[in-house]
């Protein structure tokens, strides 16, 4: 977008309109099966559990945590010194 001279969102907004079109026109491919083949979840399955992300992080005399500049509060006394935010 640099090379076109695109300096505003706008801008940017209406060339990838055009070029998303010619970008998927050039690199797309037909499935090899067209039947869906995702399998159902069971009931019980955590999906966001597995799919976030999972940090360790030390937890203070105060009950608090440090997480991307953001001190958290735990509400119940917790016998531990690190803790895993999700």
């Amino acid at each position: 977008m640099r090379l076109k001279g695109i300096k505003s969102i706008i801008d940017a907004n209406l060339f990838l309109d055009g070029y998303l079109k010619r970008h998927n026109e050039r690199f797309s491919i037909e499935a090899a099966e067209k039947e869906d083949m995702h399998r159902p979840l069971a009931e019980d399955f955590d999906i966001d559990g597995v799919l976030c992300v999972k940090t360790r992080r030390a937890l203070r005399n105060d009950f608090t945590v440090a997480h991307n500049k953001k001190l958290y509060q735990i509400l119940e006394p917790a016998n531990t010194k690190d803790v895993v935010v999700e």
